[in-house]
């Protein structure tokens, strides 16, 4: 922990993303998401299943999300993932604790070459799930919101105590 603190500070100044189009819906998104109780969901089943179903299986997400009710008022939920994952989760919103009365945003805009858009989404939200992803993780390290919360499925990456 006190190595990667240590390097922080370079590390948010070398990694950041290249301005948005004013009117992509990229921007919407991003400014959506600074104006509310906004909970960016990284999920991860495609090309990750074999990592992180035991996330889907045990409970995870459902625990990870009781956790962000209880702590935030209104919460927005952005789920963000290649789309199989985002289209599983479209169908079976309840395996990740989601409920028919949430607020849900499905992040879909960010594909192909335009992938790393996501991340640059990630470092903005109040709150952020992540799964056994790097991806999702440098999303919630970089992200630079004052109080925020990261749940990860590892403690040491979470950036609150949590889980």
């Amino acid at each position: 922990d006190n190595e990667i603190e240590k390097i922080k500070t370079i590390l948010m100044h070398d990694f950041r993303f290249p301005p948005l189009d004013k009117d992509s819906q990229c921007a919407l998104l991003y400014n959506q998401i600074i104006e509310c109780e906004s909970v960016g969901v990284h999920v991860r089943r495609s090309d990750m299943l074999y990592a992180n179903g035991y996330l889907y299986k045990y409970g995870y997400f459902k625990r990870a999300v009781k956790l962000v009710r209880d702590r935030v008022h209104n919460p927005i939920f952005f789920i963000f993932g290649d789309n199989n994952s985002t289209d599983w989760v479209k169908k079976n919103p309840q395996r990740i604790g989601l409920r028919d009365q949430d607020k849900i945003v499905y992040v879909e805009c960010n594909k192909g070459k335009d992938s790393y858009r996501d991340m640059q989404l990630l470092t903005v939200c109040r709150c952020v799930i992540i799964t056994n992803s790097s991806f999702g993780w440098w999303g919630a390290f970089l992200n630079n919101r004052p109080n925020k919360i990261t749940i990860s499925p590892f403690a040491n990456y979470n950036t609150t105590d949590l889980v």
